[in-house]
């Protein structure tokens, strides 16, 4: 068994080798993009925390202790960029201890120097934090609000992207819109189509000193509940009526966002917020939006929850060195109808979330940071442990090379 597996590895080393020898001979001649990159990271988190990404919290395995110490890679990324004749061809691969997944699919048409076209499994795009590239952020990652809206940050659909033109009065104004299928990486189980669309405007003033945007963003899906009953809150309780099966229940979202960057001797001061509401289809006990197979009763979206946050970061470049400091500030409601004397589950519970970080680019390839995130509840006596604070703070240290 073990010879069999060390010739498995063997040849799959020697497959892969071949691959990205001939793959990296191609870019020099045929236009051929190789780029990627790597984040291992520690995290050591209260175990009610909302956001953990490279382990979870069992009590058999942690001694039932407050809090948990788990590590490993949070991203591999290698990205194959084709680009020729105004077309491009794009796939992403993330690898970890996990596994390996797709992450990006996808064609891009530039038919016009003001309209392209993208097709395949993309970015999702709905606001500023989304199109935020992940090597670049400087927090540990994106809102819990963002992920939750937008799990796994991709869709599988078709995208128009439309410019102004350089030349004209209304140069940095973009519009993208997309048909998208709204369950994540996975495919849509019922062809269904849901809107998704950002309108933005970019400016840089004359002398380059300073650079801001703006920008409105909407999403209107369908989500299908495979119950018979749908709720809602309202009087203070959760209100139950009887629908079809697999009634198809809203989701929209509305969104605003801004950006203000300034470039000074203190160094690059840059300021960015986003302001989110809107209607989730939810189950019970999680407000995240569907990633699988929506047709599972036992999983059944019949929860609607009225939400709203927002969050707001301050990011400076402290002078020429290489170094930054990051704030954040951020609120999360997940039942804007609900509150600590009313909520039946934790989800109905509002957050008010903050952190800070430091970050250290030794040279252009290698990044090191460390940010703490913490969490002030919504407390409530109706929900077993949440009647005062909970543990759910997450220091996270992080390593990343880029190449």
């Amino acid at each position: 068994m073990k010879k069999s597996i060390l010739m498995v590895s063997a040849f799959v080393m020697t497959f892969m080798t071949t691959v990205f020898t001939s793959q990296i001979n191609a870019q020099t001649t045929d236009g051929l993009k190789i780029t990627g990159y790597i984040q291992a990271q520690a995290e050591y988190a209260g175990k009610n925390a909302l956001q953990v990404w490279t382990g979870s919290y069992d009590a058999n395995k942690y001694d039932n202790n407050d809090h948990f110490l788990t590590y490993g890679v949070r991203r591999g990324r290698i990205r194959f960029t084709y680009t020729k004749h105004q077309a491009k061809a794009v796939v992403e691969i993330n690898t970890s201890e996990s596994g390996m997944s797709p992450i990006k699919a996808y064609l891009g048409w530039d038919a016009l120097p003001w309209l392209s076209f993208q097709a395949g499994l993309l970015n999702s795009f709905f606001g500023d934090e989304l199109m935020y590239l992940s090597p670049l952020q400087e927090t540990e990652d994106r809102t819990v609000l963002t992920h939750k809206l937008f799990p796994g940050l991709h869709e599988v659909g078709l995208k128009a992207i439309v410019k102004a033109p350089k030349e004209s009065d209304f140069n940095g104004l973009k519009l993208e819109l997309a048909a998208v299928s709204g369950n994540g990486i996975s495919k849509t189980p019922d062809g269904r189509i849901n809107l998704e669309s950002h309108l933005k405007y970019d400016r840089t003033v004359q002398d380059g000193s300073m650079k801001w945007g703006i920008g409105v963003s909407y999403f209107n899906g369908k989500v299908n509940n495979a119950d018979s009953v749908y709720r809602t809150f309202g009087n203070d309780t959760w209100q139950t009526d009887t629908v079809g099966f697999n009634n198809k229940n809203k989701r929209e979202y509305f969104g605003i966002d801004g950006q203000i960057t300034f470039f000074n001797d203190w160094g690059r001061s840059n300021f960015r917020g986003e302001y989110l509401f809107g209607t989730q289809p939810t189950t019970q006990n999680d407000f995240t939006a569907p990633k699988n197979n929506t047709y599972d009763i036992s999983k059944a979206f019949s929860y609607e929850r009225k939400f709203r946050g927002y969050y707001l970061y301050y990011v400076q470049d402290i002078a020429k060195t290489n170094w930054q400091t990051v704030l954040k500030a951020a609120y999360y409601d997940f039942n804007t109808k609900a509150d600590g004397k009313n909520a039946v589950y934790p989800m109905d519970l509002a957050y008010q979330n903050y952190g800070f970080g430091i970050i250290w680019n030794p040279t252009k390839a290698v990044r090191l940071s460390a940010f703490y995130d913490w969490y002030i509840n919504e407390t409530s006596d109706n929900i077993a442990g949440y009647s005062k604070q909970v543990p759910n703070d997450v220091l996270t240290v992080r390593m990343q090379v880029s190449f």
